[in-house]
């Protein structure tokens, strides 16, 4: 391969995928919109699922407590193939490893549709977690393709995937929930991304220098920059946690664990808590989920944008501090559906709205090695709140305390923008190379 693919200016030549020939901010913007195809898909299907629990639980005599013990175990799946996912990024490949989740995920999320039982409802879940993983490989791929000065803007229109999807899986069960199967099918569609990703897609030249030399045993330098094929040889978890990269590692999973407590909430508790605490009807519940989604999806968009011209680690504390008002709202709505949808909005503009920079940030925190594994690792420590959160609810729930749990997540919040206090001041416009000091 042609050491001049990567440099510490940046310079590429012209992208070639097959027959096909792109300029390189062409192509980059092309895989930001496959990414946001493709993530939407993913999460449409874990938003419906959430939007479909009332309805799903009413069908199958399910217990609020047992959804949540449901919703639970789809989420440790996913968080234990984050963890096992990013070390084989960075080894196998990203478009590969992006290949296989949405596999994964088209074909189970969409069997959901014709499940007869809470046996069968249960595996085909839990093996559709899979797909919580799907902003992975294609935010590494992004971060590595993407020109510096606009990182930023393609990153978080790439992750507008996520309350894009909820927006749309919201805003259609509260019109079609009574008929919550035929709404499944739709989660067939990310087998479709693959063909693109197959023929539009490359694997990053980063990733293919780093993985030459490292099999060569070679210290090669691309440009004035090294390659660390000593450290890149190691376990990719062992390098996470070496001298010099293991607080930035702490606070980007640490944060992603405690960040998203508020999405987590809006995601598989909310509709819930309206029809079972406040008594609203599904559809108004459906619909504070939509609400929460489409506004969140404006903001993501504009979050990326600012996070080339703002360091993402601020916007990431802000929203994260700001997105606590939400469960303090919910907890003191007193029965009104308004103060609920004013807590929806704020949380789309701060506690959601920061996942504009966030992946970017944690591509930014790490080498080429390991900026799969570490955005990996960032998402799978997302997934391991969907974990714990829901177990929390079926606790609250049976205890009829389901008020509590939002104290909690209030907490969460308020410690996360503490956590990413400590991390690196990462200043836009600047390459991956020049931020890391390598490759």
């Amino acid at each position: 391969m042609d050491p001049t693919v990567v440099s510490a200016t940046d310079e590429q030549p012209i992208v070639r995928v097959r027959n096909l020939r792109f300029q390189p901010v062409t192509y980059a913007w092309m895989i930001t919109i496959i990414g946001l195809i493709g993530y939407l898909f993913t999460t449409f299907d874990t938003s419906i699922f959430g939007a479909s629990l009332p309805s799903i639980a009413a069908d199958f005599k399910i217990s609020g407590s047992t959804i949540s013990y449901l919703m639970a175990g789809i989420f440790a799946f996913g968080a234990i193939s984050g963890f096992v996912l990013g070390p084989v990024a960075d080894r196998m490949g990203r478009k590969p490893t992006f290949q296989m989740i949405l596999a994964a995920t088209g074909i189970f999320s969409g069997l959901t549709a014709f499940v007869g039982n809470l046996g069968t409802l249960t595996f085909v879940r839990l093996i559709s977690g899979v797909g919580i993983n799907a902003t992975s490989p294609i935010n590494t791929l992004i971060s590595e393709e993407a020109p510096p000065d606009k990182r930023g803007m393609m990153m978080g229109i790439m992750q507008a995937g996520f309350p894009l999807g909820s927006a749309i899986a919201g805003t259609v069960a509260a019109i079609f929930l009574m008929h919550w199967r035929p709404l499944f099918l739709i989660a067939f569609a990310p087998v479709l991304v693959i063909l693109a990703v197959s023929v539009l897609v490359r694997e990053s030249p980063r990733f293919q220098l780093v993985a030459e030399e490292r099999k060569a045993g070679r210290g090669k330098r691309a440009g004035s920059l090294p390659i660390n094929v000593q450290e890149a040889g190691r376990n990719e978890v062992a390098q996470m946690f070496a001298r010099g990269i293991r607080r930035q590692s702490v606070v980007v999973t640490v944060f992603n664990f405690l960040a998203p407590a508020g999405v987590v909430m809006v995601a598989t508790f909310v509709t819930l808590y309206a029809t079972e605490v406040q008594h609203f009807s599904v559809g108004q519940a459906a619909m504070l989920l939509a609400i929460n989604n489409w506004v969140a999806l404006v903001a993501q968009v504009a979050v990326g944008f600012l996070s080339d011209y703002i360091p993402p680690k601020w916007i990431q504390v802000v929203g994260a501090m700001v997105g606590a008002l939400t469960p303090l709202l919910m907890a003191n709505a007193g029965g009104s559906y308004a103060v609920d949808v004013i807590a929806m909005v704020v949380y789309g503009l701060f506690g959601n709205g920061l996942y504009g920079c966030n992946f970017r940030y944690a591509g930014e925190s790490f080498p080429t090695r390991i900026r799969a594994t570490g955005i990996f690792f960032a998402q799978a420590a997302v997934d391991a709140m969907f974990v714990v959160l829901p177990l929390l609810a079926g606790v609250f729930f049976a205890a009829q305390h389901p008020a509590d749990l939002l104290w909690i997540i209030f907490a969460a919040q308020i410690l996360a923008g503490i956590v990413m206090l400590f991390g690196k001041d990462i200043r836009p416009g600047h390459t991956l190379e020049e931020i890391n000091g390598e490759i």
